[in-house]
C-alpha cells in the first residue's frame, strides 16, 4: 500500500508540472489514495481524497459512487442519496448508482422515487433482474400493487 500511495502521489505531482495536465490522472490518483486510506481504516482521509477527485472532474460519477458507499452502510441515506444522485446526473448509465439511490429512498421512506430509479435502472440493463424485483416490491410499499404485479409480469416474461 505505501508503494502505490507513493505513485499515486508521483502521478499528481508529475502531472502538476506537465506542459498539458490532465485531469483524469489526478482523478484517478485521488480516487486510489481514498482507497488506500478506506482500506487501511483513515476513513475521514479516504473520504477527504474522494470529494477531492469530484472537485477535479464534477461531471464522473466513480468518486459520487464511493462516497455514497462510505455513507449507505452506515444508515446514512440521506447524504449516500445525494452523492448517488450525483453520480446518476454525471452518467444516467449508472447501473450501481440507480439502484443505490432507489435503495436509499426506500429506506428514506420515498417508495415511489425508490421505483423509479430500480425501473431506470431495468432500463439500463434489461436483464437486472434484482431491479424488478426492487421495483416491484417498492411499489408494493407504495400501495401500488397493480403496478407491482405488471413488473412482475414483465420479470416472468424477460
Amino acid at each position: 500500500m505505501a508503494g502505490a500511495s507513493r505513485e499515486y502521489k508521483l502521478a499528481i505531482q508529475l502531472n502538476r508540472r506537465s506542459f498539458v495536465q490532465f485531469s483524469a490522472v489526478t482523478y484517478d490518483s485521488m480516487v486510489g489514495l481514498g482507497q488506500i486510506a478506506a482500506t487501511q481504516g483513515r476513513t475521514d482521509e479516504a473520504v477527504d481524497y474522494f470529494q477531492k477527485a469530484v472537485k477535479f472532474l464534477p461531471n464522473y460519477s466513480p468518486a459520487y459512487d464511493i462516497l455514497g458507499s462510505v455513507y449507505f452502510p452506515r444508515g446514512d441515506y440521506a447524504r449516500a442519496a445525494e452523492y448517488f444522485k450525483h453520480a446518476v446526473r454525471a452518467n444516467p448509465m449508472d447501473l450501481g448508482a440507480r439502484f443505490f439511490l432507489g435503495s436509499c429512498w426506500l429506506k428514506l421512506g420515498k417508495p415511489v422515487q425508490a421505483a423509479e430509479q430500480f425501473h431506470a435502472a431495468r432500463e439500463v440493463d434489461p436483464d437486472y433482474i434484482q431491479a424488478y424485483q426492487a421495483e416491484a416490491g417498492a411499489l408494493e410499499v407504495a400501495g401500488d400493487k397493480a403496478g407491482a404485479a405488471r413488473v412482475r409480469r414483465e420479470m416472468a416474461a424477460h
